[in-house]
């Protein structure tokens, strides 16, 4: 897990500048003309988004960028509309907008940034999920030099770096963010990220630690952390940070099937059962569930090749997570093993 600092974006508010100009100047008065058709549509939908008549507002926006297309802060105001919408790509264009004819204002450049970062994960494709990265950081990078020590610019700056796997920047970021504010959880959290990222398991632990330290209510935190004992062999440390994460989760499903493979993995797996089939009470799609309580039973039936009835409840199991994950090919190999006519198949061809 890293951590993202969800800000509600905020508007970004601009002084409306009139055009000085000469009087008798038929040029300067078209200008000046249009500027004040700009303020006017402005400020009537100011009252109307206020009001909460958001389409009336962007018909108002509009037209006042009609009439001074480098009115910054209705570009931003259309953005905010757009995003209260739900329409994040036209809410990104329309902070675009707002960045292009106002780069010196923090506010266009980190929401730009946030929504860009926002659509990142929506994206499918990879070179589009790198394209809106890319564009975070530009945007972050430029508001970090408006705002130094903005905390908020700082973690969302390296969550992107993190995304594209590039940890020595994003490492340097939020200790950054640190060096601002040591308090916080969320820098942490996200160092352990890294470190886990890259196998530095000492780091990542003490960081996760240090969260915690500050944020005890953070179960993603604690499965993380559970998850770098696993990976070390120390399941029972594992079992006490689950079981802690599975009291605050309010889906506990995969704390719950962490729980049956600890308990697996220790030999106990009457335990393991228990907590593979809770998992599953709460979420029957399951997947990990499934095939972890197919092993219980599998292992059951290799322990004592009597219970044959063991062996056909592990590959039911094993059946019902690939059903609900395909992409699971060493468990597709389990089934072809223990599958009756398969071991039937391969006795005859080898005599």
């Amino acid at each position: 897990m890293i951590f993202t600092m969800r800000k509600t974006v905020v508007l970004s508010l601009a002084l409306l500048l009139g055009c000085a100009g000469l009087p008798g100047c038929s040029a300067r008065g078209r200008y000046a003309s249009q500027d004040r058709q700009a303020v006017d549509h402005y400020a009537q939908a100011k009252k109307l988004q206020t009001s909460g008549d958001l389409d009336a507002a962007l018909a108002e926006f509009k037209k006042a960028i009609a009439a001074n297309p480098s009115l910054a802060s209705a570009h931003a105001a259309m953005g905010d509309i757009y995003r209260k919408k739900n329409d994040l790509p036209a809410a990104t264009l329309s902070y675009e907008e707002a960045v292009k004819h106002n780069p010196e204002n923090f506010r266009n450049n980190y929401n730009c940034g946030y929504l860009h970062q926002t659509l990142a994960q929506t994206e499918r494709a990879l070179s589009a999920v790198k394209d809106h990265l890319v564009r975070a950081i530009e945007l972050y990078a430029q508001a970090r030099q408006l705002r130094p020590d903005d905390y908020g610019t700082l973690i969302n700056l390296g969550v992107c770096y993190f995304r594209l796997g590039q940890y020595d920047q994003a490492e340097g970021t939020f200790k950054a963010a640190i060096a601002v504010d040591p308090y916080p959880a969320h820098a942490y959290t996200n160092l352990g990220a890294i470190y886990d990222a890259q196998g530095a398991a000492y780091e990542a632990v003490t960081m996760y630690r240090q969260s915690l330290e500050r944020d005890g209510h953070q179960p993603e935190v604690l499965m993380n952390l559970a998850a770098v004992y696993v990976r070390q062999g120390k399941f029972a440390a594992a079992l006490r940070d689950y079981q802690t994460a599975q009291s605050m989760l309010e889906e506990p499903a995969p704390a719950l099937e962490r729980l049956g493979y600890c308990y697996y993995h220790m030999g106990l797996y009457e335990r393991a059962e228990d907590y593979y089939n809770q998992a599953l009470e709460h979420q029957p799609r399951n997947a990990e569930a499934h095939c972890g309580l197919g092993i219980v039973y599998m292992t059951y039936f290799v322990l004592d090749r009597s219970r044959q009835d063991c062996r056909d409840k592990g590959l039911a199991e094993w059946k019902l997570s690939l059903e609900i994950n395909p992409e699971q090919p060493t468990l597709a190999g389990l089934v072809d093993k223990y599958t009756p006519q398969a071991t039937t198949a391969k006795s005859a061809s080898s005599n």
